[in-house]
C-alpha cells in the first residue's frame, strides 16, 4: 500500500517539497523587527523634547494676537489682516507657562523687515535708524546661497504677564504676515542638533551599507563571479549617500562638493536600481517585460537628464515623469508576483518580507495612536501626498523600502552560498575519505593479488601433483579454497559509478565494523539525473543515519537496506530498524533535539529543493524508511 502511494505521488508529479519555511519566515520577522528597532533607536536622536514655540499669525487664525495695521492719518486702527500696507502692529499678552518653560527669545523674520518691540509699551528694541537698537544675532554669509536669517532678539528677564507688542514694517510688495517664534539658546542648540542628526544618521547608514555591499561587491568580483544585482544595489546605495550628504551640506551651508547638476537623478535612480535587481532575480524575464518597465523608467528620467543639460521642460512634465516612475514601480511588482508565483524562491521571500514589513509598520502605527502620534501621523501624511498626486515623499520610501529588501535578499544569499559552501566542504571531505579508502584497498588488493600471482607456479604444481597421485577431492578442496582466499582479497564493487561506490564501500565498511548486516541493490543508470557529487552525500547523510540508528539496537537486529532503481526517475531507497520513537515536523521530516544532530536531514532537504525531487520518510513497525525520487 505504501509503495502504491509513493508510486502515486510519483506518477503525479507530487510529493512533499523540501525548504523550511517556517524557519524564513520566523528568521526573516526576526530580522526585520531587530531593524525596526534599530531605526527606532535612530529615529530618536533625530527628534527633540524641546521645541520652539509657533505664535506666527496665519490667515485663518490670527493665534492669539491683536492685529493692528496703519490707518488714515497714521493713526492705528483694529482691522483685519492681509490688507494692503507696510506696517503691520502685533500685540498680546506674554503668559507666565512662557517664561517658566524657559523661552527667552524672540525668532522674528529677516531680510528687509524692520521692527520694534515693546513691552508694556516700553522700548526693548529696535532695528530701525535712529532708534534704541539691541545687537541681533542674524548669522553670516559663509556660502554662495545664503538661507534668510531670522532675527534673534532677548525678552527682558521678567516678561511674564507683561502686554509684548511688535510693530513691524515688511518690505515692498510683500504680503507676508511677521514670524514669531519663542525659543531660547537652549531650544536652539537642542533643535540644531536633532536637525543635524536628521541628515547625518541616513548619511551614516547608507555609508555603512554601502561599504558592506561594497566589500561582498569586490569579494565576489575577486572570485571572478561578477554579480550585476549586487552592481544595482551598490549603486543604489552610493547614490542616496552622496544625495544625503548635499542636503547635509546644503541645509547647513557647508562646501557644495557634490552641487552637482547629476544629482538631480538620483530621486529616480534610487527607486529604479532596486527594481533592476528584482529584474535581474527572475527566472522567467521576457524582452516585452523590458519595456513594459524600461520606458516609463527612462520617461521619469528626463528631468534629471534636462537638468544636466540646461534644457527647461514643460510646468506639467515633472508630474508626468513621477507618474511614469509609479507605472515602473507597480509593473515591476506585478511581474515579481507573476514570477513568485511560478516558482522562484528568491522572490518569492521578498514577497514575504514585504508583507511582513507592511504589518510591522501598520503595527508601529497602531501603537502609535495610543501614544506618540508621531509616526501615524507622518504615514498618513505620506498616503495623502501619494493621493493628491504629490509623489516625491512616497516614491523617496517606496525606494526606501525596496532598498532595503533587496538588500535583505542579498544578505540571505549570501548566507544560503555559505551554508552550501559549508556542505560541499563536508561533501568533498567525505568524497576524499571514501576515496582514500578505496585506494587503501585496491592497493592492498593488487599486493596481495601480486603474491598470489607469484604463489599461482607453485599452485599449479601441487595440483598437477595431486592429480597425478589421484588424489582428485584433495586437489578439488585445494582449489576451492584457493578460490575462497582470492574472493575475500578482492574489492567488493557495489554499483559502476567510481564516486558514488567509494561512498558506498566506505559506510559499509564501517557498517560491518559495527556487525551491521547490509542489504544493497544498487542499480544506476549511465547519466545520472543529479551532480555526482551531491548524489554521493544524500547517500552518506542517509546511510550515516542508518548506521546511528543500528548502533542503539542489539546485534542481532542491526540491519541496513539500501536499494537504487531506474523508472521514470532514478528512486533510492534506505530502509533500517529504529529503537524509540521519531517525530516529524509539519513537512514530514523527522525531527531530532540532540545536539549536533539534524544537518543530514537538512542536507537531504537542500538536494531535494535543488533538483525537483520528491521525497517521503515512513516510520512503522520498528522500521525507519527514506524514499526519494530524483
Amino acid at each position: 500500500m505504501e509503495q502504491e502511494e509513493f508510486q502515486g505521488r510519483l506518477k503525479q508529479g507530487k510529493g512533499r517539497w523540501s525548504g523550511n519555511f517556517g524557519f524564513q519566515w520566523i528568521s526573516i520577522l526576526v530580522f526585520i523587527i531587530l531593524a525596526a528597532l534599530l531605526l527606532v533607536l535612530l529615529y530618536s536622536y533625530t527628534r527633540s523634547e524641546e521645541e520652539e514655540l509657533y505664535l506666527t499669525p496665519v490667515q485663518q487664525d490670527n493665534n492669539g494676537w491683536d492685529i493692528w495695521q496703519s490707518g488714515e492719518g497714521g493713526k492705528p486702527d483694529l482691522v483685519e489682516a492681509w490688507m494692503d500696507s507696510d506696517v503691520v502692529c502685533l500685540s498680546r499678552i506674554l503668559e507666565k507657562e512662557y517664561e517658566e518653560q524657559g523661552y527667552t527669545t524672540l525668532k522674528l523674520r529677516g531680510d528687509e523687515w524692520s521692527y520694534a518691540a515693546f513691552l508694556d509699551e516700553e522700548l526693548f528694541y529696535s532695528n530701525t535708524s535712529g532708534s534704541k537698537e539691541q545687537k541681533v544675532d542674524s548669522g553670516s554669509d559663509t556660502g554662495i546661497f545664503k538661507p534668510m536669517e531670522p532675527l534673534l532678539v532677548t525678552l527682558p528677564s521678567d516678561y511674564a504677564g507683561k502686554r509684548l507688542t511688535l510693530v513691524c514694517r515688511r518690505p515692498v510688495g510683500s504680503a507676508q504676515m511677521p514670524m514669531v517664534i519663542l525659543t531660547s539658546e537652549t531650544i536652539k542648540e537642542t533643535v540644531t542638533v536633532a536637525a543635524t542628526s536628521a541628515l547625518a544618521i541616513p548619511a551614516a547608514v547608507f555609508m555603512t551599507v554601502l561599504m558592506i555591499l561594497l566589500a561582498l561587491l569586490l569579494y565576489g568580483a575577486a572570485q571572478r563571479q561578477w554579480d550585476w544585482s549586487l552592481f544595482l544595489l551598490t549603486l543604489a546605495a552610493a547614490a542616496q549617500l552622496f544625495y544625503q550628504l548635499r542636503e547635509y551640506s546644503m541645509r547647513l551651508r557647508g562646501s557644495f562638493v557634490l552641487d552637482i547638476p547629476a544629482m538631480a537623478l538620483v530621486p529616480a535612480l534610487f527607486v529604479l536600481l532596486p527594481l533592476g535587481y528584482l529584474l535581474i532575480k527572475m527566472n522567467h524575464l521576457q524582452r516585452w517585460m523590458l519595456l513594459l518597465t524600461g520606458i516609463p523608467a527612462a520617461i521619469s528620467l528626463l528631468p534629471g537628464f534636462c537638468n544636466i543639460l540646461a534644457v527647461s521642460l514643460p510646468a506639467d512634465s515633472y508630474s508626468v515623469c513621477m507618474a511614469a516612475l509609479c507605472i515602473s514601480v507597480v509593473v515591476t511588482l506585478v511581474l515579481v508576483i507573476r514570477d513568485a508565483w511560478r516558482g522562484n524562491p528568491l522572490l518569492l521571500l521578498f514577497l514575504k518580507s514585504f508583507g511582513i514589513l507592511l504589518s510591522v509598520l501598520l503595527l508601529a502605527c497602531l501603537f502609535s495612536l495610543a501614544g506618540d502620534r508621531r509616526l501615524a501621523e507622518y504615514m498618513a501624511t505620506v498616503c495623502r501626498y501619494g493621493v493628491s498626486g504629490i509623489l516625491e515623499l512616497p516614491l523617496f520610501w517606496c525606494g526606501v523600502i525596496l532598498f532595503i529588501l533587496c538588500t535583505v535578499l542579498t544578505i540571505e544569499e549570501m548566507i544560503r552560498h555559505l551554508a552550501e559552501s559549508r556542505i560541499q566542504a563536508d561533501l568533498l571531505s567525505t568524497q576524499v575519505s571514501a576515496l582514500r579508502h578505496r585506494l587503501e584497498d585496491s592497493q592492498t588488493a593488487e599486493n596481495a593479488m601480486r603474491i598470489e600471482r607469484h604463489d599461482l607456479r607453485h599452485r599449479l604444481l601441487t595440483v598437477a601433483s595431486l592429480i597425478e597421485q589421484g588424489d582428485q577431492q584433495t586437489a578439488l578442496d585445494y582449489i576451492g579454497a584457493a578460490q575462497r582466499h582470492l574472493d575475500e582479497i578482492t574489492p567488493e564493487c557495489w554499483c559502476s559509478n567510481p564516486v558514488l561506490d567509494a561512498v558506498f564501500r566506505y559506510y559499509f565498511t564501517q557498517a560491518k565494523e559495527q556487525h551491521i548486516r547490509i542489504e544493497a541493490e544498487l542499480i544506476m543508470p549511465e547519466s545520472l539525473p543529479a551532480d555526482v557529487s551531491e548524489l554521493s552525500i544524500v547517500f552518506a547523510n542517509a546511510l550515516e543515519n542508518a548506521i546511528r540508528a543500528c548502533m542503539e539496537l542489539p546485534e542481532e537486529k542491526r540491519e541496513i537496506q539500501c536499494r537504487s532503481r531506474v523508472c521514470s526517475r532514478l528512486i533510492l531507497q534506505v530502509d533500517n530498524p529504529y529503537l524509540g520513537e521519531i517525530r516529524f515536523d509539519r513537512e514530514g521530516r523527522p525531527v531530532t533535539t540532540r545536539k549536533g544532530h539534524g544537518t543530514g536531514t537538512q542536507s537531504i532537504a537542500a538536494f531535494c529543493k535543488k533538483y525537483n525531487a520528491i521525497w517521503d520518510y515512513q516510520a512503522e513497525d520498528g522500521w525507519f524508511r527514506l524514499r526519494i525520487a530524483v
